[in-house]
């Protein structure tokens, strides 16, 4: 999993493909937004992270930005008195 994920300022997407092509997972596909094509990460779990999207963008329209944390780290659900697996009941 990708600590940092590409975000795709729609606005300026001019929708060239380019991030497409440079994505090795294949993760990019355009989308349709009013008249025009744009692109968009479709997943954004399997993304490596690598970056490859945003340096081939010839107008910085994806920008790599840190990934929220979806779940706390087990000393904070420790501290909480959670447990950060299931136990057998």
């Amino acid at each position: 999993m990708a600590i940092r994920i590409p975000l795709i300022d729609a606005d300026r997407c001019s929708g060239c493909g380019r991030c497409i092509a440079a994505c090795e997972p294949r993760l990019f596909a355009f989308e349709q937004l009013g008249w025009r094509k744009i692109s968009v990460l479709q997943d954004m779990d399997p993304c490596t992270g690598c970056g490859k999207c945003a340096i081939v963008c010839p107008i910085t329209a994806i920008t790599m930005h840190k990934k929220a944390r979806v779940r706390p780290p087990p000393r904070v659900l420790r501290e909480a008195g959670l447990t950060s697996h299931c136990s057998a009941a």
